[in-house]
């Protein structure tokens, strides 16, 4: 249920346009400064996730490894399966922080 709650809100921010998905569009939020917190799939390769933690280091926003899969953000989101996102609004950001951390 918890799992659920945290995938909706993910479609939440992608309907607000405040999610870039990909490794291409996470680093171009990175660049132009817009990234507030950046999520890793579970089964992303260890080349992405250390990427994702490259981009986290050189924004000084946080990262966050979710338990889920590519195939299932993809299809959360209505998109093809991505490795890494970025959550580009605070307020959206600490939501989602504050509601992945109640999974735990």
């Amino acid at each position: 249920m918890q799992s659920e709650r945290w995938l909706s809100f993910l479609g939440l921010i992608r309907k607000a346009g405040k999610i870039s998905l990909g490794e291409q569009n996470t680093g171009n939020a990175v660049r132009q400064k817009k990234a507030r917190l950046i999520i890793v799939a579970e089964d992303a390769s260890p080349n992405a996730l250390k990427r994702a933690q490259s981009f986290a280091a050189s924004s000084g926003c946080a990262l966050i490894n979710v338990p889920a899969d590519k195939n299932t953000l993809g299809e959360a989101l209505g998109s093809s399966p991505f490795a890494m996102a970025a959550i580009c609004d605070s307020g959206f950001a600490d939501a989602f922080h504050s509601i992945i951390n109640q999974c735990d």
